[in-house]
């Protein structure tokens, strides 16, 4: 059986990124990291996200 652990990496601030939810550390929202990793040519898959 496969194990999800869960890593808090993402935060919601109103002052940052017109309070879209990002990645902690960086400027990159969590819509834009998804966006890229769909379009990966590796053969990564998001099979669900939710904001």
């Amino acid at each position: 059986m496969d194990t999800l652990q869960s890593i808090n990496l993402i935060a919601i601030n109103p002052k940052v990124r017109k309070g879209r939810p990002y990645i902690i550390g960086t400027t990159v929202t969590v819509a834009d990291a998804i966006h890229l990793i769909r379009q990966c040519p590796y053969g990564l898959v998001v099979s669900h996200a939710s904001a």
